[in-house]
């Protein structure tokens, strides 16, 4: 499931849940708990609707009082609201970050091969990412998915909840080839943490990847 369609879903069943028994309640906040409700905000999961994770939770929690069943639920309302914020708020290159990042790769370009910059398939993962991209494209890295009429970074699925920011992709995360840790450190020099993850399917020595936000 997607963020937005977990949101989506609490959002619609809110009234529910809100007029549910205090039994109810109380599994839905020993499920925020759990872990469950931060833990499938912020990267999805495989849950089909709320009621089915709240079924889950019924055999397993103990009950706890209508008062404390009610805080809990206004708790996990206002996380919803703080975290729905937050997922709003887009990522932009400032100008001062797009200048370190083009002063520091001018001196690497010429020992960079070509490679490819990727986002998310939601428009500010990959927004993010063309801005990455026009800067490596004007300090004169080999960009490989640059288009005569823009930039256009590709669109991948990214398979953990680990990849959070800003990562390089490669075939083998324990051994990156050098390449890449010259890519890396760059990103560094200009004030960008990027971890190693595995990426399938790669042709190229390494490529650039927006993750999770």
């Amino acid at each position: 499931m997607k963020t937005g369609d977990l949101f989506a879903v609490l959002r619609e069943e809110w009234p529910v849940l809100k007029a549910a028994p205090w039994s109810i309640g109380s599994l839905l906040a020993a499920g925020l708990t759990a872990g469950f409700g931060i833990g499938c905000l912020y990267y999805g999961g495989t849950v089909s609707t709320l009621r089915e994770r709240l079924q889950l939770y019924q055999d397993k929690l103990q009950v706890a009082s209508p008062d404390d069943a009610a805080k809990k639920l206004n708790q996990l309302q206002l996380t919803i609201d703080r975290l729905e914020s937050e997922r709003k708020r887009e990522r932009h290159l400032s100008e001062q970050e797009k200048s370190n990042l083009k002063t520091a790769f001018k001196d690497v370009v010429a020992a960079l091969p070509a490679f490819s910059v990727a986002g998310l398939h939601d428009p500010e993962s990959l927004q993010y990412a063309k801005e990455f991209m026009e800067v490596f494209d004007d300090a004169g890295a080999k960009v490989k998915n640059k288009a005569d009429k823009g930039m256009f970074p590709l669109s991948v699925d990214v398979l953990s909840p680990s990849e959070i920011g800003i990562f390089v992709g490669v075939s083998n995360k324990i051994k990156p080839p050098q390449s890449a840790i010259l890519f890396a450190e760059t990103l560094k020099k200009a004030g960008f943490d990027a971890k190693f993850e595995d990426a399938f399917n790669l042709y190229d020595d390494f490529e650039f990847v927006v993750g999770f936000k």
